[in-house]
């Protein structure tokens, strides 16, 4: 991912809702507030051709206290770029705003991780 792109989103409308910014063999991912995740994707497919919705998941970080975390994979298949978008919720707050509007394919995924 090039710095460039980085330190677009990071002055994005978005940038005091990003909490963390990692990169790993060439991916980036970035931790958002949850609240806020919905919004950032429907700029990364409008504005920046992330139109490919790649997979969603779960996980479970037992001892932690931001217990769940959910990301979504998305992909510009122009660029092949891929971007990871991470967001936290608490045991006591499990719901985040569905992306299937934005993503059909997240339909079912979805509902995975809600059952999880």
């Amino acid at each position: 991912m090039e710095n460039t792109f980085l330190t677009t989103l990071q002055s994005s409308a978005f940038k005091d809702d990003i909490l963390e910014v990692n990169g790993y063999a060439g991916e980036l991912t970035v931790v958002m507030k949850a609240e806020k995740v919905k919004g950032f994707l429907r700029m990364l497919k409008e504005q920046y051709g992330f139109n490919y919705f790649g997979d969603l998941t779960a996980s479970d970080h037992y001892t932690d206290e931001a217990r769940f975390e959910l990301s979504y994979h998305v992909v510009n298949l122009d660029n092949k770029q891929r971007i990871r978008v991470s967001c936290f919720l608490e045991e006591d707050a499990l719901m985040t705003e569905s992306v299937k509007d934005l993503y059909p394919a997240a339909t079912w995924l979805e509902r995975e991780a809600f059952d999880m």
